[in-house]
């Protein structure tokens, strides 16, 4: 999502890593955008058959909204 969205998400690792932000704070937001994408696949009922254009669209979609 971070290539397709890189202002509004980032990755665990970055925040940790480039951007001024308490380890807590990361740590915090690393598993609330975790708990978001397992819902987004959830709810999509997105497998490994999916492709990842058919991804890209539907987090698209998401992101409109």
């Amino acid at each position: 999502m971070n290539a397709l969205y890189p202002n509004d998400y980032f990755p665990l690792h970055t925040m940790v890593s480039f951007i001024n932000i308490a380890y807590s704070m990361a740590f915090q937001n690393g598993n609330a955008q975790e708990k978001r994408i397992q819902q987004f696949i959830r709810d999509n009922d997105i497998t490994i058959h999916h492709s990842d254009e058919q991804i890209d669209l539907l987090i698209h979609q998401l992101m409109k909204k």
